[in-house]
């Protein structure tokens, strides 16, 4: 991994600095959902604070980040998008097969995510088959909770706090699938830690995934998915700050793969991939070995238009699921799914709004939720795809 750039690297890092103020309350903060009323609470909290006129906008603590749990990311949208907003150079579009050649010689790969980007997540699930193939075998998430690894609930609510939103369960349901092993490995901190406590929590992640991996399994193949600048492999500065991918390379002796997701926007309505300019990329890429520039958002029926790409289908949410005064949470979980199970799309819609489900091929059922908790449903449904 090239370093240099120390401009460029500085001024990323105050953006990050912004993003982490009150960092330390923020973690100790994030806590994970026993069930789907919990859960529901922290969704009505966050839509309080998007929708309240007051957001600051140096700040994206979980409250904004959170809004895509509940598809509204057009609430959100002129706020995130000053966080990633250098502009690509590189026009080579993004294809997951483009990066096998590098994930097959890495013995770790992390991946960097902005947490309120759901298509982040969509691009990981993208490059799952890649990881399989090429023998990786354990996905160690920031979202875990810690018990993940021994409770059972590897992709319900409960296993995590980003992993509720819908695009992360179905990434967390692929990797289930195919036999991933799931590792915790986030920092947890108590009220009486001695020292700066954005350090440490590094120096704990990267120290878990030792203890937690690589201890019993010195050659095991890793899969590592953080949030912003947790992927970034710079050294101590004169602060001793340094980020947990640097950390795990100096403690393990392993040189990662770093992928980041936060490095610039792409110009089309595509993803495109950066290389570093040793290996011909016009992009001064720093802090990682590669890098995908995600496309800005646009919005068709509310709801981000990069979904239609994929196929799924918009479904009107049903009279009978809403109310005429108050909001409602619209969750559409597949046919058979428990309470626990992360839906294939949850909206926050309210009244006199025309946002729709986006959805893939399946037979759903739909439920709503008032924010006191009465429930309405369920409303079976089936969705085709529409033949191209």
């Amino acid at each position: 991994m090239r370093t240099g750039f120390k401009t460029a690297i500085t001024a990323i890092l105050l953006s990050t600095s912004a993003i982490w103020q009150g960092a330390e309350a923020q973690n100790d903060a994030l806590g994970y959902f026993p069930d789907r009323a919990s859960l529901h609470k922290e969704l009505w909290e966050s839509y309080a604070y998007v929708t309240s006129g007051e957001i600051n906008p140096n700040v994206i603590d979980w409250t904004i980040q959170f809004a895509s749990a509940y598809g509204r990311e057009d609430l959100i949208q002129d706020v995130v998008a000053r966080y990633v907003s250098q502009p690509c150079i590189s026009e080579d579009p993004f294809d997951p097969e483009k990066i096998r050649e590098a994930v097959k010689a890495h013995q770790v790969t992390i991946i960097n995510e902005t947490h309120h980007s759901p298509d982040d997540r969509q691009r990981i699930l993208d490059m799952v088959p890649i990881f399989a193939e090429e023998g990786f075998t354990y996905y160690a998430a920031e979202t875990f909770q810690d018990g993940v690894a021994t409770d059972g609930n590897k992709t319900g609510l409960d296993a995590g706090f980003y992993s509720t939103e819908p695009f992360h369960g179905r990434l967390l349901r692929e990797l289930a699938r195919l036999g991933f092993e799931f590792v915790p490995f986030e920092a947890r901190l108590t009220d009486r830690v001695d020292g700066d406590r954005r350090i440490l929590r590094e120096q704990v992640q990267a120290q878990n995934i030792i203890d937690r991996i690589l201890k019993e399994n010195p050659e095991a193949k890793i899969l590592i998915h953080v949030g912003w600048a947790h992927a970034f492999e710079i050294p101590e500065d004169e602060h001793g700050m340094a980020w947990m991918a640097q950390r795990l390379k100096e403690k393990s002796g392993i040189d990662p793969l770093t992928i980041s997701q936060t490095f610039c926007r792409a110009a089309g309505d595509k993803a495109v991939l950066i290389r570093s300019d040793s290996e011909g990329g016009e992009d001064k890429l720093y802090a990682t070995d590669l890098a995908i520039g995600a496309a800005g958002w646009s919005f068709t029926d509310g709801r981000p238009t990069w979904h239609r790409r994929l196929g799924f289908q918009p479904v009107p949410v049903p009279a009978v699921l809403r109310d005429d005064d108050l909001p409602v949470i619209v969750e559409a979980m597949p046919e058979g799914a428990d309470e626990l199970t992360v839906p294939d799309d949850r909206l926050l819609i309210a009244p006199g709004e025309s946002h729709v489900l986006m959805l893939p091929e399946g037979t759903y059922e739909l439920f709503s939720f008032t924010q006191a908790g009465q429930m309405r449903g369920p409303v079976r449904i089936e969705v085709n795809s529409v033949a191209k």
